[in-house]
């Protein structure tokens, strides 16, 4: 767009929203560029992803953005335990519990993506309904009660106009109608979604200019999921399930995560249709997930700040709860399962079951070795070869697509394609993991390591080959 000046993004496989955004943050990326004679004109960022690697500095500007979003979601996620609970010490206490989240860290900053920042709105929006809902102000009824009912319905629309499965945002807002104020809630409701459709539409305006071209990008999207995804492909149902509650557990700790449960139960039994509104977004969430065929870890950003806010629940109220059950069973016991003690042994659980190699992975500042290979292949790439891009992990090769032929092929089902390639080609570029760099030394000895980028174990690593 900085190149062109023109809106149009052309892409609908996403909403259109994070794309503005970007596209703002590149802008005062590209102004600091000028100013310090990095570059002269739009023209220089290059094709399509090519600023990420030729002018780094561009990208910290909406990298920044994107790592505000995060911790916007952390804040408000940490408002919304104080307002249920009224313990301040949740202020503080949700955002650390989260930090053990190596996932949730690692889709804060190492790129951009648009659920962190869809992960921003979910929790603004959650926090301002559950704010004035504790604060005894309607969203239809009272002074102001249309401004408020405009404003959840804007951040329901800019949620989903993040991504297009964030779309059970709007499942709180209506069951609040439903469990608070029934007066008028069909005509509430309809106003809600018509207000958070229109927000959307505002964000994503090519989508009413050109709609065939939306509605078939969207219709591929769908595809998408339905149908799997190289390397990324799980069966729906119940095994898409325990893939989304176990990457949650393997990111907290499979204590800490079952402590959460607690937690959760506590908020219920607390504020039942409060706790209701609140927990409507994660269980359609994972529910509507589990019916598609992929999995991305990106999907689950939204459902971290539940995990630690529910955990960090469980820490605050847990012991003096079951210093109650005990006393209630064995009024001896009082004296010596006091909540103190009971705190004590809670925070040695959580201690001893947070999976620490995973978080120092996560906070250990490392090459992204996909950009580095990218940069590589950029300088050396030979414009009348053949580039083999290994399907099996995520490398974005858009801007090398217009200077040489480039087929992404998985080794593991496409071994015959691959092979006919390298009988074909006399100049071919493979770019693999260090994993699976065996299965491509077998197509002849004159593939050689032309580099190679690490980050964390070996395995991990990316290696280009050449012949």
């Amino acid at each position: 767009m900085l190149r062109t000046g023109k809106a149009n993004p052309h892409r609908f496989n996403k909403p259109s929203l994070p794309v503005y955004l970007m596209t703002a943050g590149f802008g005062v990326g590209l102004l600091g560029a000028k100013l310090t004679g990095q570059a002269k004109s739009a023209k220089d960022l290059g094709e399509n992803v090519d600023a990420y690697y030729r002018l780094p500095g561009t990208a910290l500007p909406p990298k920044a953005l994107y790592c505000f979003a995060s911790v916007v979601a952390l804040g408000a996620a940490a408002y919304v335990g104080f307002r249920l609970t009224r313990r301040a010490a949740l202020l503080w206490l949700v955002p650390l519990l989260a930090a053990i989240s190596g996932g949730y860290f690692d889709k804060s900053w190492s790129y951009m993506n648009v659920d962190i920042l869809g992960a921003g709105f979910v929790w603004m929006t959650l926090a301002y309904l559950i704010h004035h809902q504790t604060q005894g102000r309607s969203f239809a009824s009272g002074s102001g009660w249309f401004r408020r009912l405009l404003t959840l319905g804007v951040l329901s629309g800019l949620t989903v106009g993040c991504k297009y499965n964030l779309f059970p945002i709007l499942l709180p807002g209506g069951l609040w109608f439903l469990l608070f104020d029934r007066r008028r809630w069909l005509l509430n409701v309809t106003l809600l979604g018509v207000i958070a459709v229109v927000t959307f539409f505002l964000t994503t305006p090519y989508a009413l200019v050109v709609p065939r071209e939306f509605l078939g990008a969207l219709a591929a999207e769908s595809y998408h999921y339905a149908h799997g995804h190289p390397g990324r492909s799980v069966e729906r149902g119940l095994p898409m399930l325990w893939t989304y509650l176990r990457y949650l557990a393997d990111n907290f700790g499979w204590v800490p995560s079952l402590l959460s449960l607690a937690g959760a139960a506590l908020l219920v039994r607390r504020d039942f249709r409060l706790s209701v509104v609140l927990f409507a977004f994660p269980v359609a969430f994972v529910g509507y997930m589990s019916m598609q065929r992929v999995f991305f870890d990106r999907n689950t950003v939204s459902l971290h700040p539940f995990v630690a806010l529910t955990l960090a629940v469980a820490v605050l109220e847990l012991p003096g709860w079951l210093a109650e059950v005990a006393a209630s069973f064995r009024p001896a016991l009082a004296s010596r399962l006091t909540p103190r003690v009971l705190a004590v042994a809670l925070g040695l659980l959580i201690v001893v079951g947070i999976p620490w190699p995973r978080v120092a992975q996560a906070y250990s500042l490392h090459v992204e070795p996909r950009n580095e290979a990218m940069r590589w292949l950029l300088h050396n790439g030979k414009p009348d070869g053949v580039l083999l891009v290994d399907a099996s992990f995520d490398l974005d090769h858009r801007a090398l697509d217009r200077r040489m032929r480039v087929l992404e092929l998985d080794p593991k089902r496409d071994m015959r394609k691959i092979r006919e390639t390298f009988d074909t080609q006399p100049h071919l570029t493979i770019v693999t993991m260090e994993r699976n760099r065996e299965q491509f030394a077998k197509l002849g000895p004159e593939l050689e390591v032309r580099a190679r980028y690490a980050r964390g174990e070996r395995r991990g690593s990316v290696v280009i080959l050449e012949r």
